[in-house]
């Protein structure tokens, strides 16, 4: 009887680690997903900015040529 309490104990004590394993896990997995999606972000503010400032110093994009 004594051993079959012992038992259940151990088990329940190694479901409670594994669950904490599967939570943190599953944050860390979040954190990076959170780090490359402001990653992607701040590309495409880059992008945008140094693409309209590079466009303008070239004369670009600022007047359409209908007559070619």
């Amino acid at each position: 009887m004594i051993t079959a309490i012992a038992a259940d104990a151990t088990q329940m004590k190694q479901a409670e680690q594994a669950t904490n394993m599967a939570v943190a896990v599953a944050k860390k997995g979040q954190e990076v997903q959170k780090m490359m999606g402001e990653g992607a972000m701040k590309l495409i503010e880059s992008a945008s900015v140094n693409g309209d400032a590079a466009a303008k110093a070239q004369g670009k994009g600022s007047i359409i040529n209908v007559v070619a």
